[in-house]
């Protein structure tokens, strides 16, 4: 097999992994694309300090909260990083990477591509 292939495989593995993480006790603030980032960043803030989420799954919990480009993204964190107790901060600067460009502004541009498309009858913007 080559590195495509294990690359498919270890995303799926890990993806079967986030969804069996239970968050009962404070659900995790979804994450709803980069517009609205810094807002979601302190919703998670608050969600970290009420949660009953082992800070070694906290991360795998708002992955499995995310959809779209959003969880694709997610995906992309290896696993080791995703489960260790620093993963919510490998998360965010993963996001951050991919969301705001070294200066501070916003990178949509894999986001505005989706926003006009439409899935059924909603717009691709509540999927992201």
């Amino acid at each position: 097999m080559g590195d495509g292939a294990s690359a498919v495989m270890d995303e799926a593995a890990l993806a079967a992994a986030v969804a069996t993480v239970p968050s009962k006790t404070a659900t995790a603030p979804p994450f709803r694309g980069p517009s609205v980032f810094r807002s979601w960043c302190a919703d998670l803030v608050i969600w970290m300090r009420l949660t009953s989420v082992p800070p070694g799954r906290q991360a795998a919990s708002l992955t499995a909260a995310m959809t779209g480009v959003a969880m694709r993204l997610a995906l992309r964190l290896p696993s080791d990083a995703m489960f260790s107790d620093t993963g919510v901060e490998s998360l965010l600067a993963l996001l951050r990477s991919r969301v705001f460009s070294a200066g501070g502004t916003s990178r949509k541009v894999p986001f505005d591509g989706l926003r006009s498309c439409t899935c059924g009858f909603t717009a691709m913007e509540e999927h992201l």
